[in-house]
């Protein structure tokens, strides 16, 4: 079978019986169909409308869950994305490679991990958006966010957007549904406003956010970083720098770093998730490495072929290949014995509630025609396909509910496979634009604001259904619950209010007033204090936090502080009050007794979500651009504020913790994810990809083990069932 001109990388997706290859020599990608007897290429599609010319496509990684492949190339900034079951294509941003850039997918998370090859820096590619982030935020209604007028729509953001002339953006959760869309720029009047064309009737709307093609992050390591692969079950990635004597190894959990010293010219790399080793190839002394991952330490040593300069290893037979270019051969390397019956992935990896079955698709090795599915040790009905694939179905009655199973492979002899997580998610239907959630867990009910429509929507968390939708002010977005007053505090942004809102009746109790004397307050984060019933709000625009008792509001006082507070959260033993400041980046200590401020918190970088946990006594405050949360440790009576930061998610915006399981939750709106973090060893346990909006919330029912997300674009609250 004859493909392209001179190949460089090929990725198999495993699930649809297919083979990528790039094709450096005439700018090309070949798909393969493999299932065709004999194997027979499918389509041929050429670079040449979606890249620069004299720009040639290098490697290619490639995820089975999703379909999609990522190719990029030599010393170029350019990434396209291929969609394996329409063929379609679209285009990314990475920053500018050198000549020999790798590529390794992260099936779970869909996301790309691209190394530099000789220029640049490691960045990630997030396939969830088609290789495109959320650059900007667009600003609110009252500020006509979104304006069309005889068929131009211009676009006014809360920040410098970055577009340029003729550059896609991708307008998405736009309170007036009509505006979101793809687009291309056609003009930039400023930094913070672009336009496009659109036809439609005048009007005006915000909220939402603009899209455009970028990395998910960079990662500052060596630009020499060429060897790229993943353990899928650690998420860790195993970089080779040939320039370097050292092996280095990424968290994707946190993106924390660790080394391994080996020998210079160490060029590619290679991983085992069954048995957590990797294979490492040594160009300058034609050797290949076997590394324990865990310790991380060399435990082997092979000869193999003249310049080796790839490697890839069979999960489930343990064979190591190594490509040796100086003499044309491939090496073989038996790794050790592992047993047969393995489990390498499941598809699809979670599902929503349903009353119809689901399809299963398992992927492993030792699959006779009597293995069943299991889930939770329940044995589904399954399909014997060979030995490395079986299929089954997951019964509605499986579905029912959000739920977390555990799936393996079970064969007629008692011989039993390792495990998947398989999840259960949940939507419960909202209003429009919703954008915060607070749980109140005596009455098992979660409060739900919907910027655009004006509600307020109340869901039984029993039920996971809505019992009530209350009308409430202008872009209600804050907001708070109080369990002992039986009420909950609702921020109004766009009219300077906050409604007071009667949980055993499922009414507006009341209207507060939280306007300044001249210009607006815009009330974004708020908290009650669960002791006195104290109701603290931060108002981002006039730079004052207000003060007001839940159950006997009378006329809030006020206290100045410094720039753009946007969340809250109290001390009730102390009586203080954390309050982060989005435009200072700092969090402001306040005494609630005296309406004072006590400290200065520095340190942060955009902070905009804040709980306090009792049990470690410290505020946990999210430092959305540094990737990581803060522990400030607040002590007044004797004059200390200290704090420690703990990397966790790529860009956390919304916090919560439940007690009972340990477990800490951040919501990540640039990477669309959930972290679970066991807070108690600071381990992260898991990153949950969610297909939500780029704005999100999060509160956990602490009984249920319940996160409840936010999902603004979508007009929903995903509920999903968090690892214990």
């Amino acid at each position: 079978m004859t493909v392209g001109v001179a190949p460089t990388s090929v990725a198999v997706d495993s699930i649809r019986n297919k083979a990528i290859v790039v094709n450096n020599g005439d700018d090309t990608v070949s798909i393969v169909d493999l299932a065709a007897t004999p194997p027979s290429v499918q389509a041929t599609i050429s670079n040449s409308t979606t890249t620069p010319v004299g720009v040639y496509p290098y490697a290619v990684g490639e995820n089975p869950q999703t379909g999609q492949a990522l190719v990029v190339y030599q010393n170029s900034s350019v990434a396209t994305i291929i969609n394996l079951d329409t063929l379609a294509v679209s285009t990314s941003q990475i920053p500018t490679t050198g000549s020999n850039p790798q590529v390794a997918v992260e099936p779970r998370l869909n996301w790309g991990l691209v190394s530099p090859g000789g220029n640049g820096t490691v960045a990630i590619v997030d396939l969830n958006g088609q290789g495109r982030e959320v650059v900007s935020l667009i600003a609110v209604p009252s500020s006509n966010g979104t304006q069309r007028s005889g068929g131009t729509v211009t676009i006014t953001t809360t920040g410098a957007h970055g577009l340029t002339l003729g550059e896609t953006a991708v307008i998405a959760g736009v309170d007036d549904a009509s505006f979101n869309g793809t687009f291309t720029v056609a003009s930039v009047p400023s930094s913070t406003s672009f336009t496009y064309s659109q036809s439609g009737s005048d009007t005006t709307s915000g909220n939402g956010t603009v899209s455009a093609a970028a990395p998910l992050v960079t990662i500052a390591l060596s630009q020499n970083m060429r060897g790229a692969a993943i353990n899928t079950e650690t998420e860790t990635a195993v970089l080779t720098d040939p320039s370097s004597t050292s092996v280095t190894f990424l968290s994707l959990l946190d993106q924390t770093l660790n080394t391994l010293t080996l020998e210079t010219g160490t060029n590619a790399s290679a991983v085992n998730p069954l048995t957590n080793v990797a294979v490492t190839v040594n160009s300058l002394g034609n050797q290949a490495s076997l590394v324990d991952l865990q310790t991380p330490r060399r435990i082997a040593q092979f000869t193999v072929g003249q310049k080796p300069v790839a490697v890839a290893v069979d999960p489930v037979s343990n064979i190591a290949v190594t490509v040796n270019q100086g003499d044309n051969t491939v090496t073989l390397i038996q790794l050790g014995a592992i047993r047969s019956l393995q489990v390498t992935q499941i598809s699809p990896l979670s599902a929503m509630t349903s009353t119809s079955s689901q399809t299963l698709t398992v992927i492993g090795n030792g699959f006779t025609a009597g293995s069943v599915v299991r889930l939770n040790e329940t044995q589904l009905t399954s399909t014997y396909g060979n030995a490395r694939k079986i299929t089954a179905t997951i019964p509605s009655s499986m579905l029912g509910s959000p739920n977390r199973f555990v799936v393996d492979v079970l064969n007629s002899d008692g011989t039993v496979s390792n495990i998947n997580n398989f999840f259960v998610m949940q939507a419960i239907p909202v209003g429009t634009s919703p954008r915060g959630i607070a749980i109140d867990r005596q009455r098992n009910l979660a409060v739900v604001t919907n910027s655009g429509s004006k509600t307020v929507s109340v869901i039984n968390t029993s039920s996971l259904s809505v019992s009530g939708t209350l009308n409430v002010g202008t872009s209600p977005q804050g907001v708070a619950v109080s369990s002992v007053a039986g009420r909950a505090a609702v921020a109004n942004t766009d009219d300077d209010t906050v409604s007071i809102l009667d949980l055993d009746n499922i009414g507006v109790a009341s209207t507060i007033s939280v306007a300044p004397s001249s210009g607006t307050s815009k009330p974004i984060g708020l908290t009650i204090h669960p002791g006195t019933g104290e109701v603290v709000v931060a108002n981002s625009n006039s730079s004052q936090v207000s003060f007001f008792n839940i159950s006997n509001p009378g006329t809030p006082t006020t206290l100045a502080i410094d720039a753009g507070p946007n969340a809250v959260a109290v001390d009730p033993t102390r009586d203080i009050a954390a309050i982060t400041e989005g435009a200072s980046s700092q969090v402001v200590i306040v005494d609630l007794a005296t309406h004072q401020i006590l400290n200065r918190v520095t340190g942060f970088q955009l902070p905009t979500g804040a709980i306090y946990d009792p049990d470690s006594d410290t505020f946990l405050v999210t430092s959305s651009l540094a990737n990581n949360f803060g522990s400030i440790t607040a002590r007044p009576d004797v004059g200390t504020y200290t704090v420690n930061f703990t990397r966790m998610g790529i860009n956390p915006t919304s916090i919560d913790y439940n007690y009972r399981s340990s477990a800490l939750v951040t919501t990540n709106t640039s990477s669309q994810s959930m972290t679970v973090m066991d807070f108690l060893n600071k381990t992260v346990k898991a990153v949950i990809p969610l297909s939500v909006s780029q704005q999100f919330a999060v509160a956990i029912d602490p009984v249920t083990n319940r996160a409840f997300v936010v999902d603004q674009n979508n007009d929903r609250v995903l509920v999903v069932p968090l690892p214990r």
